[in-house]
């Protein structure tokens, strides 16, 4: 990969970084209040908070992609970016393109995907 292609998947990162952070967490108080119409009877309160764990399970999401995406960013500091968590392979440049907070080689990403397929299933 070379040093412009590097800089602009940074540049991909952080932008996304600070997408998450300005616009998306910010509503999250706003999501989370309670306003007194919101509480007008059982059905209208069961609504809200219904709506209110869908917006945290998304939330919740959010932060494990802000998590990634930093982690992302550490491993550009620390030269390691672009390499396979599992196996240290190169991952190719359009996986990291496409994916720019990707940590394993599609190989590895596969075998995780149905790892938690598996894990689910006995879940369930």
């Amino acid at each position: 990969m070379t040093k412009e292609e590097l800089e602009n998947l940074k540049k991909k990162l952080q932008d996304k970084r600070n997408f998450i952070i300005k616009d998306k967490i910010k509503t999250i108080a706003k999501e989370m209040t309670l306003q007194s119409e919101d509480m007008a009877d059982e059905g209208d309160m069961a609504s809200v908070l219904t709506d209110q764990e869908i917006s945290l399970s998304l939330r919740t999401k959010e932060f494990e992609q802000l998590k990634l995406i930093d982690s992302s960013l550490r491993r550009i500091e620390e030269g390691t970016y672009g390499q396979c968590l599992d196996c240290d392979e190169t991952i190719p440049f359009a996986r990291l393109n496409s994916n720019p907070a990707a940590l394993f080689c599609i190989i590895h990403a596969e075998e995780r995907e149905r790892e938690a397929m598996r894990f689910n299933r006995k879940a369930s």
